[in-house]
């Protein structure tokens, strides 16, 4: 078949823009007032919150929806962008994009999760398995091929510079570093900028070649019509058919006949399933049909087949792990205390609270104590 070059022609396109920052830099206000400019006085704007409700305190002086994650799965990033697209939004704040990386339920936490049930444990191998790559090829396609303009924020990791103050004498003073995301992911977008904690905007990747190497300070409207001005040309082509963004197979319920899953038989009874089944409520099994479905993502079984003592075991590894966690986070959060730090109940049915995060090398730590129901 022949192949036949054409004129290139600059059409109209939508921006992606990712902004990383230490905590308090402004990523949260820059996206926001960004992302009105670029939605016009008629446009809608959508925030994908995983920072528990912390876009909704500028809502007085923004107007825009919000869906407040609880599950950093990287398929619920990718629904909630197809969601926003479905409803007719014209722009999506992602606020953040580094709790898909390392949140609960996040790219990292798959990987272990699939490393420990198909490669004894060998994260290297479990990168290379068909589920991670499926999740991270329709993550990154949710971010550059939605047919509307994203701005993502990232975290950044936080170092501290020795510098000296107008007196002469030496100070400390906050820096962020690389955002918490995968490794290049930020090459991904149009245009990438770091933010300082004086909220100063510097650019450090760009297609846009009116923002090479500029140092915006409280980065705004103004910023928004260089992209705006920049993202104009000819008309973009129409698709041709729906463009689905991403293939989540559905979760097929459980059978009545087999509402939980059931030993093998001829007397040889698993101990416990019900024990396990409280503790998988206990630390707040979140899936789209909780228990079941956990017990058949972890072990690959169908509705209306028996479960081994192999099964039983794995099960049982993947909860112990998740009580770990919960633990850690209750002994490093400090106990049961009210407003945002963690709390800790002996009632199975709570929800144990997530707001302090929990790092590799705090849970080194930290005893995990036995579940109050053992």
């Amino acid at each position: 078949m022949a192949m036949a070059f054409q004129r290139a022609v600059k059409r109209e396109a939508k921006l992606r823009l990712a902004i990383s920052g230490p905590a308090g830099s402004g990523k949260t206000y820059t996206a926001l007032t960004l992302a009105r400019t670029l939605a016009g006085p008629s446009g809608l704007v959508a925030v994908i919150d995983t920072e528990r409700g912390s876009a909704s305190k500028y809502a007085d002086l923004f107007n825009f929806d919000v869906l407040e994650l609880d599950s950093f799965h990287p398929d619920r990033y990718v629904e909630a962008i197809s969601a926003a697209v479905a409803a007719g939004y014209a722009v999506v704040v992602i606020d953040s994009l580094s709790h898909g990386w390392t949140g609960h339920d996040g790219m990292l936490a798959q990987v272990d999760r699939i490393a420990k049930l198909r490669h004894n444990g060998n994260t290297f191998k479990a990168w290379g398995d068909n589920d991670v790559r499926r999740m991270e090829t329709a993550f990154i396609e949710s971010l550059t091929g939605s047919p509307v303009h994203i701005i993502a924020t990232m975290r950044s990791k936080t170092e501290y510079a020795v510098e000296q103050n107008e007196r002469g004498k030496a100070q400390p003073r906050k820096v962020g570093t690389a955002p918490v995301q995968r490794d290049g992911l930020e090459y991904e977008f149009d245009v990438f900028g770091m933010l300082s904690p004086e909220n100063e905007l510097m650019i450090q990747k760009t297609r846009c070649p009116a923002l090479t190497g500029q140092v915006i300070a409280r980065p705004g409207k103004p910023l928004a019509d260089t992209l705006i001005e920049w993202l104009g040309g000819a008309p973009a082509l129409a698709p041709t058919a729906p463009r689905t963004l991403h293939a989540v197979p559905e979760v097929q319920p459980m059978t009545p006949a087999q509402p939980a899953p059931k030993p093998a038989a001829k007397g040889k009874t698993l101990p416990h399933w019900k024990t396990l089944e409280r503790r998988a409520n206990y630390v707040n099994i979140s899936s789209p049909t909780g228990w079941e479905e956990l017990c058949r993502t972890l072990t690959g079984k169908k509705d209306g087949q028996t479960y081994t003592m192999e099964d039983y075991d794995i099960v049982e590894r993947d909860i112990q792990e998740r009580e770990a966690e919960a633990q850690a986070q209750h002994e490093l959060g400090g106990g049961e205390t009210t407003g945002t730090a963690p709390y800790f109940t002996d009632d199975p049915g709570a929800p144990i609270g997530t707001s302090s995060t929990v790092d590799a090398d705090d849970l080194s730590t930290v005893g995990v104590g036995k579940h109050p129901r053992n």
